[in-house]
């Protein structure tokens, strides 16, 4: 493993470069549980997937032409208690902020929490590293280790922009959607506190088909409040890796479909145009600047996003209303091993500062659904209301 590096996509680079403009930009995956694994035993099995899953210890490096992946520290794990925590919002939970770099490492680690009700093993991985799929791969490796079943190991060095590049009918590049959509609690504040909340939402109800178009609906509703005026774009994040079965990978495997829900659409008419992008392979193609040969070096994206994101907030026009990120249903028996049985499982809403963002899965027989908002738009209990009109359009 010593020897493994892969290049850092147009993606890995420009999330290097968030995490550095907005910290912790990091995957969280929270699976909630009975019981607690043994400390040692739980270390013994993220040692024992590491050896296969190098993409949980790599570092980036800046070159002359291009940045890289190589192998740099292991993930950590620690131990800790918070008597507090219920898994209920993130206000006031210093080890889901915690800062990772990607320059330096370790960009993984795991946390065993000790929490009021329920004991957590909580998965952090740098997004430019890992994407939900990724470290959902690397999550269940580490418990298969735990129950003593050989992990299946992801070993590629396969980038997304490897990927597109693979298939020359897609390479007709897509547009990067314009500043034009409407943010569902605009406009913003324009002196903010740096600061990130996230409320959970849990249905007593499988996952649905046609939550993701019930979710766009209701924010777009939000987004409109009584006009029939104003763009309304739902960014939804693609696994690529059906494109590519053979290859197994931890790494940034996605691509971004942008749906627009017009006034008066109904959930089934959102559902049926996702299914059309992802019926012409949209997502395999390469998006603006931001994508492939376009992308440049760090410091010339870090010029850009920086830029961007303050020309957004001086408009209150965002190129997606928000990011909905549907991680499929995930099964209980495989985030389970000795001493510890897992009752549920989330991801933590990454930190961002324009468009909501939500986080969708199942879990066994019920749905999971984290909402998280920028302070620039915390007014008012803008927050509590993202979480009501999310959870009456799952429940």
């Amino acid at each position: 493993m010593s020897t493994f590096e892969k290049p850092a996509s147009s993606a890995d680079k420009f999330f290097t470069v968030v995490n550095e403009l907005r910290p912790p930009f990091v995957i969280q995956l929270l699976v909630e549980g009975d019981g607690a694994p043994d400390p040692d035993a739980l270390y013994d099995a993220l040692e024992a997937s590491t050896a296969v899953n190098p993409g949980a210890s790599l570092r980036i490096e800046q070159g002359e032409r291009d940045a890289k992946w190589v192998i740099g520290p292991p993930p950590t794990l620690t131990v800790l208690e918070a008597p507090e925590f219920e898994a209920a919002h993130g206000d006031d939970v210093p080890f889901l902020m915690w800062p990772m770099d990607a320059r330096v490492g370790p960009t993984c680690e795991l946390l065993s929490v000790q929490g009021k009700h329920k004991h957590y093993l909580i998965f952090r991985a740098l997004h430019a590293v890992m994407d939900g799929q990724g470290t959902l791969a690397w999550a269940r490796d580490v418990m298969r280790c735990l129950r003593g079943e050989a992990p299946l190991g992801h070993e590629s060095p396969l980038s997304v922009d490897d990927l597109v590049l693979r298939n020359p009918k897609q390479l007709k590049r897509r547009p990067y959607p314009g500043p034009d959509a409407l943010h569902p609690f605009g406009p913003p504040n324009p002196q903010p506190i740096w600061s990130f909340h996230w409320r959970r939402v849990v249905a007593d109800r499988p996952l649905e088909s046609l939550a993701t178009g019930r979710i766009a609906v209701a924010l777009a509703e939000q987004a409109r409040a009584g006009s029939d005026e104003g763009i309304v774009r739902i960014n939804l994040p693609t696994d690529l890796r059906s494109h590519c079965p053979e290859e197994r990978t931890t790494g940034n495997m996605f691509a971004s479909l942008y749906v627009e829900v017009p006034p008066g659409a109904t959930p089934e008419a959102i559902a049926i145009k996702v299914v059309q992008l992802l019926y012409k392979h949209e997502g395999i193609r390469p998006v603006g600047l931001y994508s492939t040969d376009k992308s440049g070096s760090l410091d010339a994206i870090r010029v850009k996003a920086y830029w961007d994101l303050h020309q957004l907030h001086a408009t209150g026009l965002y190129c997606f209303s928000a990011t909905l990120s549907h991680l499929g249903v995930l099964q209980g028996a495989l985030l389970s091993g000795p001493g510890f049985t897992a009752t549920g499982a989330f991801f933590v809403p990454l930190v961002g500062d324009s468009g909501c963002v939500v986080s969708l899965n199942g879990f066994d027989d019920h749905t999971e659904v984290a909402v998280g908002l920028s302070d620039r738009f915390q007014r008012d209990g803008a927050l509590d209301r993202l979480a009501e009109l999310i959870g009456a359009a799952v429940r």
